[in-house]
């Protein structure tokens, strides 16, 4: 009898042991970032008006990369060294220029 009890016992704790075991989650692979402009493309952005370093009107510029969520913007073609950088957090808008 005492053997039945142990091994109904045993029986019963890895049941519970089980059924509290939690399954390993695995993190959902982060996404890349898309944009709805490509580098070379001209686009104008309108800034929010609390950004600190952006005038609240538009601004045109050529997309020269995106980093790290910021855009280099470069006012034309000569300009692609000397890009701005400007914090898509404070960008309300882009829209790309018309032709």
């Amino acid at each position: 009898m005492r053997k039945s009890f142990a091994v109904l016992f045993l029986a019963v704790g890895a049941f519970i042991g089980y059924s509290l075991h939690t399954l390993p989650v695995k993190a959902q692979a982060q996404a890349s970032d898309w944009f709805a402009f490509n580098i070379g493309e001209t686009v104008r952005l309108r800034a929010d008006l609390n950004a600190p370093d952006l005038p609240p009107s538009e601004i045109t510029c050529r997309v020269t990369r995106v980093e790290n969520g910021f855009i280099g913007c470069a006012a034309d073609d000569l300009q692609r060294q000397s890009a701005r950088w400007i914090n898509l957090r404070h960008v309300k808008m882009i829209t790309p220029r018309e032709r």
